[in-house]
């Protein structure tokens, strides 16, 4: 992932030395949060430079959600289950905090795709299908579990999403694989 600037402009320092400024941090069109390099130079009268940086965390939402997988095989008929915790940006847990999750099945689309070389290399592309949605609540110590049954052998991805005061949305993901009889797409590479 390559830096990008998101804004940037000049300024003067004033008679004790200082210089501040502000800019926005809008996260509308990231998913996740961000940290923002801040830099700054400073060139005197004969025009020498000295320059610092720093890294700031924006947040994207007040609130994080994390998954883990019960396990992370589970066999078709049975229970397929997550276990969660919602905290804030302290790292504090959440306590009665609602949050919506979703299980998937997942199936790999794999096509061997000719390239310019003349060569041929695999090409996946991910089609999930919804199994079940939940919306469930953290107990007094910011946890939860969720859970459905699994009928098809294969992946199962997982997806939890919390909502903050200002209605900003944070998600998180995870996968369990489904062992059991029948034809289970998986994701092909080009390794050899």
């Amino acid at each position: 992932q390559g830096e990008s600037s998101r804004t940037q402009g000049k300024g003067t320092t004033d008679n004790k030395g200082s210089f501040a400024f502000q800019f926005p941090a809008d996260l509308s069109k990231d998913l996740l949060s961000q940290r923002f390099i801040i830099e700054a130079t400073l060139a005197d009268d004969n025009n020498q430079q000295v320059s610092s940086r720093t890294e700031v965390l924006v947040h994207k939402s007040e609130r994080y959600v994390g998954l883990r997988p019960e396990q992370y095989v589970a066999k078709t008929g049975d229970s397929a289950a997550v276990e969660l915790i919602v905290v804030d940006t302290e790292r504090q847990p959440v306590a009665n905090s609602p949050v919506s999750v979703s299980f998937y099945h997942r199936k790999w689309l794999s096509v061997k795709e000719l390239q310019p070389d003349g060569s041929y290399l695999w090409t996946s592309k991910p089609e999930d299908t919804l199994i079940e949605s939940h919306r469930i609540t953290t107990d007094s110590s910011g946890k939860a579990k969720a859970s459905t049954v699994v009928d098809k052998s294969g992946l199962v991805r997982v997806v939890a999403e919390v909502a903050d005061s200002a209605n900003n949305k944070m998600r998180s993901a995870t996968y369990i694989y489904v062992s059991g009889s029948g034809y289970a797409s998986w994701r092909m590479e080009s390794n050899d």
